[in-house]
């Protein structure tokens, strides 16, 4: 398969058809590593952090867990400016 070079403002663009996203399990904003190797350049993608819901998050909180003594002094410290 082959593709094109082009210039893209002050840059320069390779398109990757579709057929080749797929396999490599990407899509459009997706990032990706890039490499030469053996003087070939080599296009993988990413590691990606993982999405988290906060339902999830929050489901696996102890909410019975006492707050450590530094959250609880910091809630507790007086007013000193313009906090509401």
């Amino acid at each position: 398969m082959k593709t094109t070079l082009r210039n893209l403002g002050h840059s320069n663009a390779v398109v990757i058809p579709d057929v080749l996203l797929k396999e490599l399990n990407v899509q459009l904003g997706d990032t990706l590593n890039v490499s030469v190797v053996d003087g070939r350049l080599v296009l993988c993608p990413a590691e990606t952090r993982t999405q988290y819901q906060l339902a999830d998050l929050l489901a696996k909180c102890d909410a019975s867990a006492p707050m450590p003594d530094d959250v609880v002094a910091w809630d507790s410290a007086p007013v000193s400016g313009c906090e509401l």
